[in-house]
């Protein structure tokens, strides 16, 4: 049975019951759907908000309830359901103004076959998953737009405040207990840098770093982690797979997650409870999950708790951008986990119910490459690398180029300024001695920063170039550089970061 093979009719008349019922077990296909009777409006419309109800055939006329109306109500009961509606042979221009205020399709009664029936049936489930898709994917851009925003003008900010604080660092460094507030707040700020990665992750805006990863070494390795996010009356139990296959996906974007998938467990279970965390594989067949979920292999997380359950409309929206049924605007756990799946080719399994908690599945697909090694610090470059070559800064907030040009002006750095496109083209010309070009990607008035770099390396054809935005490379394609922009240092940056990169390109 496939999903949206359940089909409610709603219809009083027993005999075009049969009628239906007859035709779909006759032709070919119609197995695939199993039928199901509502007699009355009001019941349909309560049967609608069961989980396995996959389209709707529809008569105008029931009991309580006649001509266009009855369509209307049960579109607003639910927008989402496809609905097909069931017309007499005097009455099809209803059917047409039905069509016109959203049903999928209508069939006239004593002129449907099986064929037509199955046909219907079909074209309603994938044109009702299509214009879901499109609207899914209308918010997404609408909201990756606002979110891709919002982390340029937050990355910027964070960029002038971690700059400041790190210039405290040198000349406190005979106070311990100063030094020590100082870089606890400079890892605050990149905390902060995190959170906007979290934001840009809901709008899949975030460029990913996929690696090969062990499921089960992964959850092991967040237990720390996980239990701070816990109140002390919840229990958090883990099952990890020993044999769990390799995933290929970005370990951090995994994590932020699984961190808001137990966030919303929590919140679930108020009088505390237990949160299980499990891993294991699963082979796919073919339509076992439906449509969205292709045959294969998959490893699998699972996170279960035995809270409050969702009901059938919240299941609904549960795993749409900015849905939420918390006062604080918390709970975007679904969100991100959809999104998330959606890049890797994954798929979201959610299982639900009022007063019996709540089961959440990631399927991830399995990858056959070794699992990747993460390289460790071995502090080889915790001393600042030094230089006296000559960079020419370009950047429009006038806040982050003056900390940028304190920054290469305490490495040893010669720094030329430009706050904006054609401001760096003069520079350019003007100083032939430039060794590196070190400028935002999108800068305003029309001229980008790739444009800039070319007609720098047209007049200088040995000098460097270093890019940096405090948007996401996704953001990139907008004025089509993407391919262009390979050294690249994403706002907020430490100095030891820039001092790292200039050092590398220069000594390139």
């Amino acid at each position: 049975m496939t999903t949206g093979s359940t089909v409610l009719m709603i219809e009083d008349n027993p005999v075009d019951v049969q009628l239906v019922t007859e035709e779909l077990s006759l032709f070919e296909g119609g197995g695939d759907f199993r039928l199901e009777n509502a007699r009355s409006l009001k019941d349909g419309l309560a049967r609608m908000d069961r989980q396995d109800v996959g389209s709707v055939l529809l008569d105008l006329s029931l009991p309580d309830s006649s001509g266009l109306e009855t369509f209307v109500r049960a579109h607003e009961h639910d927008p989402d359901m496809p609905i097909v509606v069931l017309t007499g042979n005097d009455n099809e221009e209803l059917g047409l103004k039905a069509v016109q205020q959203g049903a999928q399709d209508y069939l006239v009664k004593g002129k449907v076959d099986g064929g037509t029936l199955v046909r219907t049936l079909r074209y309603a489930l994938e044109r009702k998953r299509l214009e879901s898709e499109l609207r899914q994917a209308q918010k997404m851009e609408v909201i990756g737009q606002l979110a891709g925003g919002i982390a340029h003008d937050f990355n910027n900010l964070l960029m002038v405040v971690l700059g400041k604080l790190q210039a405290l660092e040198w000349p406190l460094r005979n106070d311990e207990s100063l030094l020590k507030e100082v870089r606890e707040a400079s890892r605050a700020v990149l905390d902060g840098a995190s959170l906007t990665e979290r934001l840009l992750s809901v709008a899949r805006q975030q460029p990913t770093e996929p690696k090969v990863i062990n499921l089960s070494a992964q959850i092991e390795g967040m237990k720390s982690l996980m239990l701070q996010t816990m109140r002390q009356a919840v229990e958090i139990r883990t099952d990890l797979s020993a044999d769990a296959w390799s995933t290929k996906v970005d370990p951090s974007r995994l994590e932020a997650v699984v961190l808001n998938l137990l966030v919303n467990a929590r919140d679930a279970m108020p009088g505390g409870g237990c949160v299980t965390i499990r891993t294991g594989n699963e082979l796919v067949e073919e339509g076992e999950l439906g449509t969205q979920c292709p045959a294969g292999e998959y490893v699998v997380l699972e996170v279960s708790d035995i809270g409050l359950g969702m009901s059938a409309e919240v299941r609904r929206h549960a795993a749409e951008p900015l849905y939420t049924t918390k006062d604080n605007g918390d709970g975007l756990g679904l969100a991100m986990a959809h999104g998330f799946l959606r890049e890797v080719g994954g798929y979201l399994g959610v299982e639900s119910e009022e007063g019996y908690g709540t089961s959440i599945k990631l399927f991830l697909p399995r990858a056959y490459e070794p699992v990747e090694q993460v390289a460790t610090d071995t502090g080889t470059h915790s001393v600042l690398q030094l230089g006296e070559e000559k960079v020419l800064v370009v950047e429009d907030n006038d806040a982050v180029r003056e900390t940028v040009v304190g920054h290469l002006g305490a490495l040893g750095y010669h720094v030329v300024e430009a706050h904006d496109a054609p401001s760096a083209l003069d520079a350019i010309r003007q100083h032939e001695d430039i060794d590196l070009v070190f400028l935002d990607v999108l800068l305003p008035g029309g001229i980008d920063g790739i444009t800039v770099a070319r007609e720098a390396l047209s007049l200088r054809p040995n000098v460097r170039v270093l890019y940096t935005s405090a948007y996401t490379q996704s953001a990139f394609s907008q004025v089509g550089v993407s391919d262009e922009v390979v050294d690249l240092l994403h706002k907020p940056y430490r100095r030891k970061d820039l001092a790292r990169k200039v050092r590398q390109l220069l000594d390139d």
